[in-house]
This record gives structure tokens, C-alpha cells and sequence, in this order.
């Protein structure tokens, strides 16, 4: 895990640069039926770039965290204006620094690749999310896309793949998640599921 904190932790200033997708991901985050009282983890949340998007959603009573294993990240997202941040937490997904059953809702935006143990990452997802909780997971490429960009990386990352629909259902199922829907085509991948 210390070679992906590094390479995050490198590429945290040109992060923002790299992307320019803002109108697909409002897309994307206006189909989940965010309602405005929901407390959201933002797993892999980088410099924040999901988090305007999830702001506009919350309202009284709403509220997101960030974590990130990459302090650089964080550092840089600390640095933006944001309303409804209760904080940025470093941490990785394996070991979640949280309470049993406190969010509502987790998100991971262009993360779960990344993930070292993605068994243990979901078991723990399930276990601060509260009873009928909702995991998404989405990538702005298809699983196949993703994985042919990051195997082309040539770095620490080209490994990092998303694994097959099946190999997916079984780790969340496993993970104690149901209600599982996986849509992949072109420049789209996104997984929903409910805490079992």
C-alpha cells in the first residue's frame, strides 16, 4: 500500500488537471436519490472533486466526509471551499476509522481499483453503514476501458484492475450487501447495492 500513498501522494497537484468530467459525474450523482438529510462517506475522496457535487444534494442535517490514504490529497482538497464537510479523514478502506452503523451512504468515485483488499474493504463498508444502507460505485470508463488504462499506466497502478461482474457480486454478497446492480458499457461502470 505505501507504493500507492506515494504515487497518489506524487500526482496530488496535477490531480485537478488530469480531469474534466464534472458534467458526467452531476449525471451520474443526480441518479442516486440523494436525499438532503444523508451522512455520506466519500471513500477515496483525492482532492474532493466529488464533493461539490454531493453538496448540492445535502441540506440541514446532511453531511459528507472525505477519507483518503494519500495526505497530499487531502491537503490539497483541505484547501477548497466546502459547505457540509464535517471533515477529511486519512485512513484506508481496509480499516475504516469509524463507528459501527454511522453513515448512510458510501461513495467510491474512480477508488475500488485501487483498493488493496477489496473483500475486507466491503466487509468494512457494511459495518459503519446503518441498516438499509446504500454502497455506489462508479467509474467514468467501462470496467474494460479502466482496466486497459491503468494496465498501460506502466507504474504502480497498471495491476489495479476492476474485477468481472461475477468476481464483483461475490465480494459484495460475501460482504454482506444485496439488491446488487452492475451496469457496464462504454465510458460507464457503476455498482449499487444495499447493506444486507
Amino acid at each position: 500500500m505505501k507504493d500507492h500513498i506515494n504515487y497518489f501522494d506524487d500526482i496530488a497537484s496535477e490531480w485537478d488537471s488530469l480531469f474534466s468530467d464534472e458534467e458526467r459525474i452531476e449525471e451520474v450523482v443526480s441518479k442516486m436519490n440523494i436525499s438532503q438529510v444523508e451522512t455520506v462517506l466519500d471513500v477515496g475522496c483525492g482532492t474532493g472533486r466529488l464533493i461539490p457535487h454531493l453538496q448540492r444534494r445535502l441540506k440541514n442535517g446532511g453531511m459528507v466526509l472525505g477519507l483518503d490514504f494519500s495526505l497530499q490529497m487531502l491537503q490539497n482538497a483541505k484547501k477548497k471551499v466546502f459547505t457540509r464537510v464535517m471533515e477529511f479523514v486519512n485512513g484506508c478502506a481496509e480499516e475504516l476509522p469509524f463507528k459501527d452503523t454511522k453513515f448512510d451512504r458510501i461513495i467510491c468515485f474512480a477508488v475500488f481499483p485501487h483498493i488493496i483488499d477489496k473483500e475486507k474493504s466491503v466487509r468494512e463498508f457494511n459495518r459503519i453503514l446503518r441498516k438499509n444502507g446504500i454502497l455506489n460505485i462508479f467509474h467514468l470508463k467501462s470496467r474494460e476501458e479502466l482496466n486497459k488504462f491503468h494496465k498501460n499506466l506502466n507504474r504502480v497502478v497498471k495491476r489495479d484492475v476492476l474485477p468481472d461482474e461475477n468476481t464483483m457480486k461475490k465480494i459484495l454478497e460475501n460482504g454482506g450487501f444485496r439488491e446488487i446492480n452492475i451496469i457496464n458499457k462504454p465510458f460507464f461502470n457503476y455498482t449499487v447495492c444495499l447493506k444486507a
